[in-house]
């Protein structure tokens, strides 16, 4: 080639080439896409059906049991794609089938607000089963891929939902403590207290725990002194107290 057209010539034909070869890659991406996503809106309704299943399931049910016909209907439907499809497409496949599946898991929840803890641990336990399913051991996707911003946002959902009022309340404050290790160092310092209701009083206690690099606020310059500091008032509906432990 370069006899006949020259080093300049090689290089131009090479050039178009290579042009020819990405543009028909990314025609063979974009047709594979448009087959996957035929694909995945022909398993539309019959995940709906599934899901459907899983949400009218009652409480007494096991988990297990509600979740299989799901399970089959992807294990049967993967074993004839797997002997169709290349590793790649199988893959892309995989992914598309998991998108939908969290979308339509989410809007059936979001369908379904305030119904019982048993409804979104069974979800919960619909999303697992499926995570493991797909991960397949290591033989499908990757679990970095599985456990995605969706997935993310559906198990925080599910997980909170599902969760008895003192589970909650431990959830909260176990936040709470992992927000306060993450705190900065304030310029006006540090002070911890504990509050508590007491209802047959009305009266809501502050406790100052702790008090640390406080910055001096009084005239004399020596700041405030948590050990003597005490607060007694009125508030509507009951007696608020403030003090030092």
């Amino acid at each position: 080639m370069e006899e006949s057209c020259g080093a300049d010539g090689k290089e131009q034909v090479q050039k178009a080439l290579n042009a020819q070869l990405l543009n028909i890659d990314m025609d063979l991406q974009r047709e594979a896409k448009r087959m996957i996503a035929n694909l995945t809106d022909k398993m539309v309704l019959d995940l709906k059906k599934y899901i459907q299943h899983i949400s009218l399931s009652p409480d007494s049910i096991n988990n297990d049991d509600a979740v299989t016909p799901l399970m089959k209907y992807l294990d049967d439907t993967l074993v004839i794609l797997n002997e169709s499809l290349v590793k790649e497409n199988l893959d892309r496949v995989l992914h598309g089938l998991w998108r939908l599946l969290l979308r339509l898991i989410f809007d059936t929840v979001a369908e379904n607000r305030g119904v019982s803890v048993e409804f979104y641990g069974r979800f919960h336990y619909t999303v697992e089963a499926l995570v493991e399913f797909f991960h397949a051991e290591g033989e499908g996707l990757t679990l970095e891929d599985l456990r995605n911003e969706d997935y993310k946002a559906l198990e925080e959902e599910l997980r909170l939902n599902k969760c008895s009022s003192n589970e909650l309340i431990e959830q909260y404050f176990l936040e709470k403590i992992c927000q306060q290790r993450t705190l900065k160092h304030s310029k006006f310092g540090r002070i911890s207290v504990k509050c508590y209701y007491e209802a047959a009083d009305q009266r809501l206690t502050v406790e100052v725990l702790h008090a640390a690099d406080l910055i001096a606020l009084d005239a004399n310059g020596r700041g405030m002194n948590p050990g003597a500091w005490s607060f007694t008032g009125r508030q509507e509906g009951g007696t608020l107290f403030v003090r030092s432990c």
